[in-house]
């Protein structure tokens, strides 16, 4: 839709933003994970709480857009034809990469739909891995596939060109994606203290062998370059 005339919201949109971040970071934090243990058991909360999880970030989601949508913005560039077809495959690139991460990851294990069919047929509901990233394998190492192989958080990077690829850039469009990015990055940091928590010595490698967030060419020690290829070795076992 055309910009609306003014100067642009910055604060609204970082005050939209923090809100945003602030609820769903309350939601994948271990403190509301004992709440809902002690108010539906954990049973219940294994396999509810990532559906649910799920339905509230697309609501809330969808919410922030329109919101954002009505807010005064003014245009600050336009890049024209055909050098904006350049822009949209970039950001249908990183949509790519965010499906790709999802597919490997698997969507009924991402959306909550493995442990709520789980839940709903009477079976066990294991708890949900630290993060959406790699599993680790019956002999310690990582199974790592996909696009996994080159960002260690192919699915926090895949949103960043989206956000910064729109051929009209708008005030309120640049502070959403400086904002979102400085999100996902620090989302990414949090996910990694997570996950060498869980995996120890096994992630500590995976680190060696793979970039963190841009997947940028990676130099990697002999004995790093043997436990990636050990490692991938077991991925194609599988």
């Amino acid at each position: 839709m055309p910009a609306r005339s003014g100067r642009g919201s910055p604060a609204r949109v970082a005050a939209l933003l923090a809100g945003y971040g602030l609820l769903h970071s309350a939601l994948a934090s271990r403190r509301a994970e004992e709440i809902t243990v002690r108010l539906i058991g954990r049973r219940a909360r294994n396999g509810l709480y990532r559906p649910f999880y799920m339905v509230q970030a697309l609501a809330t989601s969808l919410a922030l857009l329109r919101l954002l949508a009505r807010l005064p913005d003014r245009t600050l560039y336009r890049v024209p034809r055909p050098w904006s077809w350049l822009l949209r495959l970039g950001q249908a690139a990183g949509v790519g990469l965010t499906v790709w991460a999802a597919g490997t990851v698997g969507f009924a294990r991402i959306s909550g739909a493995a442990p709520l069919a789980r839940f709903l047929a009477g079976g066990p509901t294991p708890p949900e891995p630290e993060a959406q990233g790699p599993r680790e394998g019956a002999d310690g190492a990582l199974l790592v596939n996909g696009p996994f192989r080159y960002t260690r958080h192919p699915a926090n990077w895949g949103p960043i060109p989206v956000f910064w690829l729109f051929p009209r850039m708008t005030v309120n469009r640049l502070t959403l994606a400086a904002l979102a990015t400085a999100y996902l990055v620090l989302g990414s940091v949090h996910e990694e203290t997570r996950l060498r928590a869980a995996y120890g010595q096994a992630y500590d490698r995976y680190r060696r062998d793979v970039p963190f967030l841009l997947p940028l060419p990676h130099v990697r020690s002999p004995a790093s370059s043997g436990a990636g290829d050990a490692a991938r070795g077991d991925t194609r076992a599988s």
